[in-house]
């Protein structure tokens, strides 16, 4: 956020400015997006700062110099533009006014900055107003939920909870006669409730210093890997900026949504500074969590998660009273993690890398560039497939290729792509290039843009390793529990990969009727019914995850294979379970 940025910058001289960011959003009737108008009373940027910004991929972010500010790319405003429309600056700085409009042209398939006064003089005080009118059919939520997503996006908290800024949102709905104006009203983030368990310092060989925190809860939190508002997680900042949040694995565990924190990872910054690559996500989706340096930080953190989540569960387990299960619905326990273990293993055996995802069996929508990272040893090609839908061709016939802030020399084989017919899909355009790197751990990104479309990949230069996966000794099974405890579960069967043991939640909605505490229930009809589609449910969900987890897909292609793996492992185990408690 370039406002934030301009006040950090003052701040950190000793100046003492008012922190105030105005957001003025005008929709429609129809919940469409008309404008969108952002204020401040900063620093402004003169004429030669806007012209760095404005540079597609250029370094603009005051973390080079060393200042607490949030950008590492230098993209957030021109992304933030291009995706939503046009854009027009208008800033003042040094008693110089310079205004311009920032646009794509897709006659000349082109970004374009069109000044419109460069330096006139002026004695309005500095600042900086960008309106960005939006494309068409660009939806806009209501006023509530816009506050209430921006109030809870993990990226934006520690500016929201910064007493120093002023956040005001005001939408403006726009009827047939007149116009409705919800706020202005201010946009602050207030932590969960809870008991901080730890404080303390890690000390790392890769990012060195860095300091962890992390609360307990009074209740449990919302959590969902994909959901920028999750109230759980570790969110994991540098200087003033944060990544991510993340449960490092325990996503699906109900017992690690109590827990919330921070790591504050000045390291990764230095890193950045250090043009260290393959760090941060160029598509602004968080750290590459393959990378040597993370893989030891997110080490660290699970050790220290993991203790309190098991602290947890033991907690809860001696809060309820035990009864033994009967001995022969024990002995079909046995038997059915038995063979499913031995299925387990069956799946399992041939996973890794695989070959290339191939695009007759994957869903494309919209413009796509497959694989979405790469690697390539120095002085050899990687190919890259471009897809869209057919009919897109009609008006874009071409793609054109960028690189993005490449590290190192690279060579494109063409930077305008004609896409062509898919030779086995009617439905779908196709085309190729290839990209070269000379120098090992040079790394680069690429944009594919047809019209109004974009996608983006990573490549490198250097060479794939392979780690053999560890998978737990005895198989994928290790027992199975009926939770009478949890009164209000977030899902009705739990697997966790750890302990091996499958936990059925009866007071889930519809399990309650049925089954109860040590599977009491499961002997009649609807009862084993229940049971062998539960059973079936967390099978099939931990060996889809372990069979795709080596692979890179995007968003659509990875829902799309893991549906269809899902359901073909469904047809493996389905008979066996049914075998067991329905014969």
């Amino acid at each position: 956020m370039k406002f934030n940025n301009s006040y950090s910058s003052i701040e950190q001289e000793g100046g003492n400015p008012s922190g105030k960011i105005e957001i003025y959003i005008k929709r429609t009737k129809g919940n469409e997006l008309l404008e969108l108008t952002v204020t401040d009373d900063a620093l402004g940027m003169t004429p030669e700062k806007l012209e760095k910004i404005i540079r597609y991929g250029k370094k603009t972010s005051g973390i080079y110099e060393g200042k607490s500010v949030r950008g590492f790319f230098g993209r957030g405003l021109k992304e933030s533009i291009l995706a939503l429309g046009t854009g027009k600056i208008l800033t003042i700085a040094e008693g110089k006014r310079t205004y311009g409009k920032y646009f794509y042209d897709f006659d000349k398939n082109m970004l374009v900055w069109h000044t419109l006064d460069a330096g006139s003089e002026t004695k309005k005080s500095s600042g900086t107003k960008i309106i960005i009118t939006a494309y068409e059919n660009i939806k806009c939520p209501e006023f509530d939920t816009l506050f209430k997503k921006s109030r809870d996006h993990f990226a934006l908290s520690d500016i929201l909870s910064n007493p120093n800024r002023k956040i005001i949102l005001t939408v403006e709905k726009q009827r047939h006669k007149d116009k409705r104006i919800d706020g202005p009203r201010r946009i602050w983030y207030d932590p969960p409730r809870g008991n901080q368990i730890e404080n303390k310092k890690i000390y790392l060989d890769g990012f060195g210093v860095t300091d962890f925190k992390l609360s307990e809860s009074y209740e449990r939190l919302y959590f969902s890997r994909n959901d920028p508002g999750s109230q759980a997680g570790i969110r994991i900042r540098t200087s003033s900026a944060t990544l991510e949040n993340q449960l490092f694995g325990f996503d699906n565990d109900p017992d690690a949504h109590y827990f919330f924190g921070e790591i504050r990872c000045p390291g990764i910054s230095d890193k950045i500074k250090e043009r260290e690559q393959g760090l941060v996500r160029p598509d602004r989706k968080g750290l590459y969590w393959n990378h040597k340096y993370c893989v030891e930080l997110e080490n660290e953190v699970k050790k220290i998660l993991s203790y309190h989540i098991e602290r947890k569960k033991k907690q809860a387990e001696s809060q309820k009273t035990k009864q033994e299960m009967p001995e022969e619905r024990t002995k079909k326990f046995k038997k059915l993690i038995k063979k499913l273990n031995s299925l387990g293993r069956e799946l399992l055996s041939d996973i890794g890398p695989g070959p290339p995802l191939d695009p007759r069996k994957l869903e494309i929508n919209r413009l796509t560039i497959y694989p979405t990272e790469s690697i390539a040893p120095p002085m050899e090609d990687r190919i890259f497939g471009i897809y869209n839908l057919f009919t897109s061709i009609k008006d874009s016939p071409k793609v054109e290729i960028f690189l993005d802030n490449p590290k190192g020399k690279f060579v494109v084989s063409n930077n305008s792509i004609g896409l062509k017919k898919h030779r086995q899909r009617a439905d779908l355009a196709v085309g190729y290039f290839k990209v070269r790197g000379f120098r090992s751990q040079d790394k680069t990104g690429i944009i594919a843009r047809q019209g109004k479309e974009e996608d983006l990949a990573e490549f490198a230069v250097g060479i794939k390793t392979k780690k053999p996966s560890k998978e737990r000794k005895g198989g994928l099974f290790n027992g199975f529990k009926f939770d009478t405890f949890d009164k209000d579960p977030p899902q009705r069967v739990y697997y966790n990969e750890k302990s091996g043991i499958v936990t059925v939640y009866i007071h889930f909605p519809g399990i309650s009727p049925y089954l109860g505490e040590n599977g009491d229930g499961s002997e009649s009809e609807k009862g084993s019914l229940l049971l062998s589609e539960l059973i079936a449910e967390a099978f099939c969900r931990s060996t889809a995850v372990k069979m795709l987890k080596h692979d890179i897909f995007d968003p659509e292609a990875q829902l799309y294979q893991y549906l269809k793996v899902y359901n073909e492992n469904l047809k493996k185990c389905v008979p066996i379970i049914h075998e067991i408690f329905l014969s």
